[in-house]
């Protein structure tokens, strides 16, 4: 995995990246200007501007920015480019949350909220075109100064809308009901970060989480696929 997430392939010793690594606040604020397009001098692309950069997390202890941005830019691609292929008639509204267990191993979401939206920006810049997209809903529950930062990140498509996910919401009982004309009839992409086969979908009861409220109130359960010839061919 290591190898394919680092530009070097490899990750140096802890001792040598110690004295040079930032702090938490530091890697917000250089995600935050990549996510914003605004790079640093000598910073040609967003990748390029997290390369060999080491963050000090008081929970984790030295982390690897290249890797969390890394692995949210794959996470990203893939997800997006599925969706504007199966989406192509409908349209689609995406929506996301922070994947709580992780960043609680962390200071909280707020590293790997900039890490995605940095993501995001890397795909724009990368000529990525998100005809499909009709919205963009993130879970800011714990990051209130989120959003703004995912409108910049998508700041060259005026017509996607960037919203907190609360929004859409409104109704009673929280029901859903698109804020925008531009969202109408369009599927509601609920982004759930999940085991990657589907255990906690079958077992976990409808209080738990996400998973448990789509394995009890949905046929998803029923309809797991772990067959695949290729499902773990790219696990390192």
């Amino acid at each position: 995995m290591i190898y394919h997430l680092v530009s070097s392939h490899k990750l140096p010793a802890l001792p040598s990246v110690a004295e040079s690594a930032i702090k938490d606040t530091q890697a917000r604020v250089l995600l935050e200007r990549l996510a914003a397009g605004d790079f640093p001098e000598g910073v040609t692309d967003v990748r390029s501007g997290v390369k060999d950069v080491f963050v000090v997390e008081r929970h984790a202890g030295i982390l690897s920015l290249e890797i969390l941005f890394m692995t949210a830019l794959h996470h990203l691609r893939n997800e997006l480019s599925a969706l504007e292929h199966l989406c192509a008639g409908s349209g689609y509204v995406y929506s996301y949350d922070p994947p709580r267990i992780f960043a609680q191993m962390l200071e909280g979401p707020e590293i790997i909220n900039r890490c995605l939206a940095a993501a995001l920006r890397a795909l724009v810049d990368a000529g990525s075109i998100f005809s499909n997209m009709r919205g963009f809903a993130f879970g800011d529950y714990a990051d209130p100064d989120v959003v703004p930062i995912f409108a910049k990140a998508l700041s060259a498509f005026k017509d996607i809308p960037v919203i907190p996910k609360n929004d859409l919401f409104p109704g009673p009982e929280y029901t859903y009901k698109p804020p925008s004309p531009s969202m109408a009839g369009a599927l509601l992409v609920l982004h759930n970060n999940s085991d990657g086969f589907g255990q906690n979908i079958e077992t976990e009861g409808p209080g738990g989480s996400l998973d448990g409220q789509i394995g009890s109130f949905s046929s998803a359960a029923a309809s797991l696929h772990r067959k695949h010839p290729h499902l773990i061919d790219h696990i390192v």
